[in-house]
């Protein structure tokens, strides 16, 4: 026993203990610091790579309903709908549903089956008086003239003006919801006929289309979010549900300048960046902000600072827990380590002097 409480063998003890645990104690006060620097960067780069694949998907699909609704620009079927349905229109906004229905019938056919080849929702003709003369889908606009003071501001009314002047496709400015319905997004284009606008194209885009791409969270874990936006005057207006609220696609708005999702406000700015920020609940997060330029929108791909370290904080904990574990075990072999030195020792102390 003296042997064990000799200062050689404490010495023992304490150099073994030092030797096994040194290597654990190490890593438990260096591994926040280097594992939480290699999170960040792998998170940041996560968001980044879906930020960057999903404004791609966003934007292949906007420019494809752009090229479509520019691919029949002189389309025969298309300039003689306009043109020809438009005069069955009446001054009082009645029709000649007789001649209506002898012009429909001669395009209606070739009208339909473009829009059933494009897979869109709804297909409309507008005359260059700015009347719908016809769209495959039911809606109300249908007969009605953009320029009636109901409809005169809307985005649709707006984007024909625009494409009138500047005879180019253009996707419809947004705006809010009214009433809970969302404003749709219609892609228009113009009908030439001799180089002059004889009515116009208009291709709605899918909003469920929209809402499968930045609804799939895969690999963004519980706290992901995908978010689109757009620039509306002073206001940064959501165009997207989000993951904690289904109905904030064009309802969820905020003024410019406030501190709510800055860095989207940025991007919209067209500074597009990633890292660190705080989305619109206040969370810290790791995140990527894009532009998709087709659309004028920003895109927010984020997830929760807390979240990401979870798998880090996990592992420090293990480490922890087998450097306590490990004190036990360790102690006992340095007691058995150093007795077995002090026997050898003593033993060749004894033959040396015999």
């Amino acid at each position: 026993m003296r042997a064990l409480l000799s200062p050689v063998s404490l010495l023992l003890v304490l150099c073994f203990l030092l030797a096994t645990l040194a290597p654990l104690g190490a890593v438990y006060l260096i591994w926040p610091s280097l594992s939480d620097g290699a999170i960040e960067r792998a998170a940041v780069a996560s968001m980044a790579s879906v930020a960057e694949a999903k404004g791609a998907q966003l934007d292949a699909y906007a420019r494809e309903r752009i090229r479509n609704v520019s691919s029949v620009s002189s389309g025969l079927a298309f300039v003689g709908a306009a043109q020809e349905l438009s005069p069955t229109y009446a001054a009082d906004a009645t029709r000649d549903q007789a001649a209506y229905d002898a012009v429909l019938a001669k395009y209606k056919a070739r009208i339909d089956d473009f829009a059933k080849v494009c897979e869109c929702s709804r297909f409309m003709i507008v005359d260059a008086s700015s009347r719908v003369v016809y769209s495959t889908a039911e809606t109300d606009l249908l007969h009605r003239s953009l320029r009636d003071s109901a409809l005169s501001n809307s985005g649709l009314a707006r984007a024909i003006e625009r494409v009138r002047s500047d005879r180019t496709a253009q996707i419809s400015p947004p705006s809010l919801a009214v009433n809970g319905v969302t404003p749709p997004l219609e892609v228009v284009g113009p009908l030439l006929k001799n180089d002059a606008v004889v009515g116009f194209a208009v291709l709605t885009l899918s909003t469920d289309e929209i809402n499968k791409i930045v609804s799939d969270y895969t690999g963004l874990g519980r706290t992901g979010d995908i978010i689109g936006a757009v620039r509306v005057g002073n206001e940064m207006l959501y165009t997207t549900p989000t993951r904690t609220n289904p109905d904030a696609a064009y309802v969820v708005h905020y003024t410019f300048g406030t501190e709510t999702s800055r860095r989207l406000q940025d991007v919209l700015y067209g500074s597009p960046c990633r890292g660190r920020g705080t989305d619109d609940e206040g969370h810290d997060v790791f995140g990527a902000w894009v532009r998709i330029p087709s659309l004028r929108w920003g895109l927010s791909v984020t997830q929760h600072v807390d979240e990401a370290y979870e798998l880090s904080r996990r592992q420090q904990e293990l480490v922890k827990t087998v450097a306590i574990y490990s004190i036990g075990p360790a102690f006992l072999m340095a007691l058995l380590m150093s007795f077995w030195v002090a026997v050898r020792a003593k033993k060749s102390g004894v033959g040396a002097m015999g």
